[in-house]
C-alpha cells in the first residue's frame, strides 16, 4: 500500500502528496531506492519553488544583473520558458530603457557642448535642464562649463541692460558704473563705444 501512495504521489506531481507519501513509506519501511524517486521529485520540484520565489523578487527589485542571474537559475532548476517569460521581458525593457538612457546622456553632452559654442542663454538653460533630469543624470562636473558660460553671458546681458539705462539717464555717475560693469562682464570694445563717447561727451560739458 505504502509503495502504491508513492507511485502515485510521483505521479501526480503533488509536493504535499508527496511529502505525505514518504513519510507513510518510511514509516512502512521501504528499502531507500524505493523512496528515491520521489525524494528526487521532491528536490526537483521544491528547488523549482525557490527559483520561482526568486524570480519575483528579482522582478521588484528592477536590476538587469539580477534579473539575468534569476532566469539562469530558474534554467537551471528547470522552469519552462513560459514561467521565464514575464522576467525575460522585464530584461528586455530594462535594457532597451539603458540604452535609451545612454543615449539621451549622449545628446545632452552634445546639447552642452552646442550650448557653451553658440553663447544662447536659451540654449544654455535647456542643455543644462537636459543634463540635470534625473533620468539622465549628468555628473555636475560635466555641467559646470556650461553653468560658467551661462552665468557668463547672463552678465553680459546685465551689463548691456545697464549700459542702456545709463544712456537714458546720461548721468556721469551712471555711464560710468555701467562701462566698469561692461568691462569685468567681458563686453566687447564695440558694446562699450557709444557710453564711452557719451561719457566723454557729458564730462566736457560738465
Amino acid at each position: 500500500a505504502a509503495r502504491e501512495e508513492l507511485d502515485a504521489a510521483v505521479g501526480s506531481h503533488r509536493l504535499i502528496s508527496v511529502h505525505a507519501a514518504l513519510r507513510e513509506g518510511r514509516a512502512a519501511g521501504l528499502d531507500p531506492e524505493e523512496l528515491a524517486p520521489a525524494e528526487a521529485l521532491l528536490y526537483e520540484e521544491e528547488t523549482k519553488v525557490g527559483a520561482r520565489l526568486q524570480l519575483e523578487d528579482a522582478l521588484k527589485s528592477n536590476d538587469a544583473e539580477i534579473l539575468q542571474c534569476r532566469i539562469e537559475d530558474g534554467r537551471l532548476a528547470g522552469l519552462s520558458e513560459t514561467e521565464l517569460k514575464r522576467a525575460l521581458a522585464a530584461l528586455a525593457d530594462i535594457e532597451a530603457q539603458k540604452v535609451f538612457m545612454e543615449q539621451r546622456q549622449v545628446l545632452a553632452r552634445q546639447a552642452l557642448v552646442n550650448g557653451s559654442f553658440s553663447g544662447s542663454t536659451l540654449e544654455l538653460e535647456r542643455a543644462i535642464d537636459e543634463g540635470l533630469w534625473t533620468p539622465v543624470g549628468l555628473a555636475a562636473r560635466e555641467l559646470s562649463p556650461c553653468r560658467l558660460a551661462l552665468y557668463h553671458q547672463q552678465q553680459k546681458i546685465e551689463a548691456r541692460a545697464l549700459l542702456e539705462r545709463a544712456l537714458k539717464s546720461c548721468r556721469p555717475e551712471d555711464l560710468l558704473a555701467a562701462l566698469e560693469a561692461g568691462i569685468a562682464a567681458g563686453l566687447a570694445a564695440e558694446d562699450l563705444s557709444v557710453a564711452e563717447l557719451a561719457l566723454t561727451e557729458v564730462s566736457s560739458v560738465a
